[in-house]
């Protein structure tokens, strides 16, 4: 019976690492060949035309990631790859390390304050929103209204 119970958990481990792995690809190629002329979510064209390598699953998933992120939506693929390599480990010594509440706190608040710096100071005019997205955006306008533009940047 324990056998069968640990074929079942290294089948799903197995499952799981190839969806996150074929997740990563499919982001990775989405996002690189990005266009900011797709007929996509913040992008609507007559007729549809779609220059993306995937398609318009492809150029919606890049321009959902950029209009909400901008720049910062690179790291998302680092970020399911790291995912990918813990469920390997996970597999091979068959313990899955899972992340103390303060760790995935300072994750997403670094996520999130790269998205602000990227807002205040970064410049892209073949993004939706900007270099940081609407977060950055949203971020960067809230800080400096406050704090002016030194300040939101100490910050």
């Amino acid at each position: 019976m324990a056998q069968s119970s640990s074929f079942r958990s290294h089948r799903t481990l197995d499952v799981a690492s190839l969806i996150t792995l074929s997740l990563t690809v499919f982001i990775v190629i989405a996002l690189f060949s990005y266009h900011n002329t797709d007929s996509a979510w913040s992008v609507i064209s007559a007729p549809p035309s779609v220059k993306n390598m995937e398609g318009p699953y492809g150029a919606w998933v890049a321009d959902v990631f950029f209009f909400t992120f901008g720049w910062v939506a690179y790291a998302i693929p680092f970020i399911t790859s790291w995912f990918f390599i813990v469920l390997i480990r996970a597999r091979q010594t068959g313990y899955f390390p899972h992340p103390t509440p303060t760790q995935s706190i300072g994750i997403l608040f670094g996520f999130i304050g790269l998205c602000g710096l990227l807002g205040l100071h970064g410049h892209s005019h073949s993004l939706p929103v900007g270099a940081g997205g609407a977060v950055g955006r949203s971020l960067a306008w809230l800080l400096v209204n406050r704090l002016e533009v030194t300040g939101s940047t100490l910050v």
